[in-house]
């Protein structure tokens, strides 16, 4: 059995030398970890607040604005799948460190944008950057945070990235209004300059044990495996939760206002409160998900009970009796179930991910992360401009169906692959480990 399957099994970080870590080891890395996917969640958002501005400004209209953030996801997803393979071959520290600059880079071009070409522009650049984050932040949370924490690490790490989200649009806002939004992003690329400054000055928290990057890819030419040879039913799996999962989750979160408005049971601004509740509510079910996927064995069951429960919550409030108070409380009860499920979907993507190619495979499993991303508001708006947004909420629970189902399929396809690993006559990979 390879090092990074032993130490996996036995509870112990592959690159900690045989002991586990330390809590100020565990927590040092998620931290640091958990505070750059805050950052790069910071300047997904950074760009929305100041639309009405650059739509004055530039005379631009709301579908080239969108397109902006289309550029970013799509390019984001490319991007994020050949992103891991940088990690593997360059390790998780060059990865973020690179991507700090990059992010910030995109924020600054689009702080001097004399048009909107330049937007575009600083979107590719920060997109680019985006791709790095996933694959650089679960190949460190794999290999150096202990196997006795790392649900709570994974729980950290979803709840890092929902308050960046959420921290977005207040702060740029407020900078706005104070020194204009050219002003507002210069200060604002200052964040990813500064996570840039700790990646550096922190090197060693952000890397890879010389042993782990050998197994990740440094093997003679003649017995270099394809590219893809890692790749397995479960990953493909994994990429099907992702895509619906987020299709339902991100429609909610950025169309969720439209949505709530054209129910007819709420003005905008009450729509605006309760979304912000439901994204708090998301952070809550983080923290028990953390808990409760530390505790679990079989994290499938929690991936099925969340997310049939937030679907029915979401069919639920589309009842034509519910007042304005009952459906903004499922709403924010289904944010819950959904928060709930992000560490225990983790745990599932990591029985998955085979350990001699991390970054590789979490950068092609989650560029269906930003897949769903770019389908769910398009979905959303492909209802509201037909007046259903019932519908929308409908079609949220559905995906969120499909999704549960998913989940379910990540944990029989790693044990089937467990099985085949361990048969007789079977060459075995090491590389997936049964479902706990």
């Amino acid at each position: 059995m390879k090092q990074g399957a032993g130490a996996q099994a036995a509870g112990v970080s592959p690159d900690s030398g045989g002991a586990p870590p330390g809590f100020g080891a565990d927590a040092r890395v998620a931290g640091l970890v958990g505070i750059g996917h805050a950052v790069s969640h910071f300047y997904q958002l950074a760009f929305a607040p100041l639309f009405p501005l650059w739509r004055e400004e530039f005379g631009l209209d709301w579908t080239q604005l969108g397109l902006i953030m289309t550029v970013f996801y799509l390019v984001s997803c490319v991007g994020q799948a050949g992103a891991g393979f940088v990690v593997d071959r360059h390790g998780p520290g060059a990865s973020l460190l690179a991507g700090f600059v990059s992010m910030a880079a995109g924020v600054l071009i689009a702080a001097a944008a004399p048009g909107y070409g330049w937007l575009l522009v600083a979107a590719v650049v920060m997109a680019l950057g985006n791709s790095v984050f996933h694959p650089a932040d679960f190949s460190l949370l794999n290999h150096r945070v202990s196997d006795a924490r790392i649900g709570h690490a994974f729980s950290l790490h979803g709840l890092s990235g929902t308050l960046g989200y959420a921290s977005a649009p207040v702060l740029v806002a407020l900078l706005s209004a104070a020194w204009g939004w050219r002003t507002a992003l210069v200060v604002a690329s200052g964040a990813g300059l500064a996570m840039a400054v700790v990646v550096v000055l922190c090197r060693s928290a952000y890397s890879v044990a010389p042993v782990t990057r050998a197994a990740q890819g440094t093997a003679a030419p003649a017995t270099r495996q394809p590219v893809l040879a890692f790749f397995n039913f479960a990953l493909v799996a994994c990429m099907l939760f992702f895509v619906t999962i987020n299709i339902a989750g991100m429609g909610v979160q950025n169309m969720g206002v439209s949505l709530l408005e054209s129910l007819g049971r709420m003005d905008a601004t009450a729509a605006a409160g309760w979304i912000t509740s439901y994204i708090c509510a998301v952070a809550v079910g983080m923290v028990i998900g953390g808990f409760v996927a530390s505790s679990a064995r079989r994290h499938e069951w929690i991936a099925v009970a969340g997310t049939l429960s937030a679907a029915a919550l979401l069919l639920a409030l589309t009842h034509p009796a519910m007042s304005t108070l009952a459906t903004g409380l499922l709403l924010c009860a289904a944010g819950v179930s959904l928060g709930i499920v992000t560490p225990a979907r983790d745990m599932l993507v990591r029985s998955a991910v085979p350990k001699s190619a991390t970054g590789r495979a979490y950068g092609i499993v989650y560029s269906a992360v930003d897949i769903g991303a770019a389908l769910g508001p398009a979905l959303m708006g492909w209802w509201l401009d037909r007046h259903l947004a019932a519908a929308g909420f409908a079609s949220a629970a559905f995906f969120l169906v499909l999704a549960a189902m998913a989940g379910w399929l990540i944990a029989a396809q790693v044990r089937r692959l467990g099985v085949l690993a361990a048969a007789p006559g079977t060459a075995s990979s090491g590389t997936v480990a049964p479902v706990r």
